[in-house]
């Protein structure tokens, strides 16, 4: 029974991965997303000892532009700004990460001129990471560097882009941020334009 109602399914997903979209080469996409975030690091207060190591979410917000070399494969910039929840970890000390990255990102399309087009790529670039701290006093000895630190990143992921007219694709897609002491599972949603 559960297999006669997965077939419906089964069906309009081949169907949108035969049908034909638009050729992509040569063509200029900018692209708005929202992403939620999933960390656990020490982030950059590791002598201090101060954040826990525990699993901590954060939302943010990005926005990539790319050119399509072909039909398949596009290089682009992106940026991207994430605020982590806040830790609280001294009395009424509250820690609140904050980072901005930019990434240089090439990106393959397995299926070409399809409606959906499932994808791979690999992200590298770097991620300004700053510490808000909040009442701050009972903190001795933190050194300004603690505060902000710059950090290679490599992000390496695999999405979906799902047409939905002529100009505008849906983009989901999920990555891990290989970040030293703060690496982080990324998921992205959001529109992409072709102009």
């Amino acid at each position: 029974m559960k297999k006669l109602r997965l077939l419906p399914v089964f069906i309009l997903g081949l169907f949108l991965m035969s049908v034909n979209a638009n050729a992509q080469q040569g063509k200029i996409e900018i692209g708005l997303n929202s992403q939620l975030q999933l960390t656990k690091g020490k982030y950059f207060l590791t002598t201090n000892n101060l954040l826990e190591k525990k699993f901590k979410s954060g939302f943010g917000i990005g926005a990539e532009a790319s050119y399509y070399l072909t039909d398949q494969f596009s290089v682009g910039i992106e940026a991207n700004f994430n605020s982590i929840k806040k830790y609280k970890k001294i009395k009424d000390t509250q820690f609140q990460p904050r980072s901005f990255s930019m990434l240089f990102k090439p990106r393959f399309f397995i299926l070409k001129d399809k409606i959906v087009r499932p994808y791979v790529e690999a992200g590298i670039g770097f991620t300004r990471m700053k510490l808000d701290v909040k009442n701050n006093s009972d903190i001795q000895g933190l050194p300004k560097s603690d505060m902000n630190k710059t950090k290679f990143v490599f992000a390496p992921g695999a999405g979906v882009r799902v047409a939905i007219s002529e100009l505008v694709d849906i983009n989901a897609g999920l990555r891990y941020n290989v970040v030293k002491d703060f690496g982080h599972l990324q998921a992205q949603l959001g529109l992409a334009f072709k102009l």
